[in-house]
């Protein structure tokens, strides 16, 4: 089953049958032609992504589009693309925890007192001591 990135309609074709291509398959025998199908619903491309390179798709993984993680969870068939969404998804969901609660000891800040960043630090353990008790 394919469906429409931006609407998340199944795509069928003039037969009302669901396709297992997202392009014109008569057109693409005949003349070696890919035409993208449009979505009868929205009237836009079903799948742009096709047409798109690797790089574009997982930089829009990233930003986590809709439409990108429909054609990727749906509409493609690669498990690598999706091992690496997942990779990304928790690395980036990491880095995002890691910078929000960093709870630093004050002995091991110690010998930095008048740094700037020893300041910054003790800052953000407080807040973080301060949001664990609310």
């Amino acid at each position: 089953m394919k469906v429409c990135v931006h609407c998340g309609v199944e795509v069928v074709d003039r037969h009302r049958r669901p396709v297992t291509e997202l392009y014109d398959t008569q057109l693409y025998a005949k003349s070696r032609i890919l035409r993208l199908r449009e979505c009868r619903a929205c009237s836009r491309t079903v799948d742009p992504y096709l047409e798109q390179e690797g790089t574009l798709v997982l930089l829009d993984i990233a930003l986590q589009s809709q439409p990108v993680l429909r054609h990727v969870l749906v509409n493609s068939d690669h498990n690598v693309i999706v091992l690496k969404m997942v990779l990304l998804t928790i690395i980036v969901d990491g880095y995002c925890r890691l910078v929000a609660y960093v709870p630093v000891p004050v002995t091991v800040l110690a010998p930095y007192r008048r740094n700037l960043m020893y300041r910054y630090l003790t800052e953000i353990r407080l807040f973080a001591e301060i949001d664990s008790k609310s």
